[in-house]
């Protein structure tokens, strides 16, 4: 008899929003994070931790050269979340990006864990966190395991 709890969707997605809240935290200069879906290569959330920001990009419409994949409804969601569109930055290969001078606040990262969720929940639709793999690295760290509930290493890089 299984008497395990059981966590909702959308309590998974919470989890995964304060784990990241986290490891952004502590994510160290020169360093990247990224989380996937493993069966749609544009849906994407990465970050890069550099010496002068941290930067968070989303996928955008631009999926290996395939039709518009994002709603008008999608773009407007994107926006509200903070991010700017693609083409803005002259290197956000096709992707939503926002860019948070240091020093980085409690709340910048908050606002950027809730961002990248409603990204990956809300307008590509993952269902649950399950679905996505993470690679996590850096020029000095090396590749990184993270803690980030239901979500699983990139089995390709670790």
């Amino acid at each position: 008899m299984d008497v395990g709890i059981t966590v909702t969707a959308d309590e998974s997605w919470t989890r995964l929003c304060e784990a990241l809240v986290r490891e952004l935290t502590e994510l160290p200069g020169d360093s990247f994070l990224l989380l996937r879906d493993p069966a749609h290569g544009g849906k994407v959330a990465q970050f890069w931790q550099s010496w002068d920001d941290l930067r968070a990009e989303v996928g955008g419409d631009d999926v290996n050269g395939g039709p518009p994949v994002l709603t008008e409804q999608d773009r407007e969601a994107l926006v509200a979340a903070g991010y700017s569109p693609p083409g803005d930055f002259n290197t956000d290969g096709g992707n939503w990006w926002r860019i948070i001078p240091v020093p980085v606040t409690a709340d910048d990262y908050r606002s950027l864990a809730e961002a990248a969720i409603t990204a990956l929940r809300d307008v590509h639709r993952i269902p649950d966190p399950s679905a996505l793999i993470y690679h996590a690295w850096g020029y000095a760290t090396g590749h990184r395991l993270l803690d980030l509930p239901g979500v699983s290493p990139d089995p390709a890089k670790y």
